[in-house]
């Protein structure tokens, strides 16, 4: 689920556990290629086991955003989750934030 500021193009994703990521992924995708200079943040706290396509989707979903003049922040990333990250080196690709208002600005209200 999502949250769309149409004002600042602030979009906001609860990222959803298992394939259904992958769905909220897509969707999102959709909605960053009608808007420019977005900041995208993806809510991981429910997140448990990144699978690889979700990972190949994020990479797309980040260029995608930074030909766009856009901006992706991960937030809720929990330890195993970001230890993935690590191992692939995709922790200096993506941009993260610890910030608990950041984090709270994730809970979307609304779907894509």
């Amino acid at each position: 689920m999502s949250d769309v500021d149409n004002n600042e193009c602030v979009v906001t994703v609860d990222l959803a556990v298992g394939s259904k990521s992958l769905k909220e992924l897509d969707a999102l995708r959709k909605t960053v290629r009608r808007k420019h200079g977005c900041t995208v943040t993806v809510d991981f706290s429910k997140v448990d086991i990144l699978a690889s396509e979700a990972i190949m989707r994020l990479l797309e979903l980040r260029d995608l955003l930074q030909k766009r003049n856009g901006r992706l922040i991960l937030c809720g990333v929990s330890q195993p989750t970001m230890n993935i990250f690590a191992v692939t080196g995709l922790d200096h690709v993506f941009e993260f934030s610890c910030d608990k208002a950041l984090i709270e600005t994730c809970a979307p209200s609304q779907p894509l």
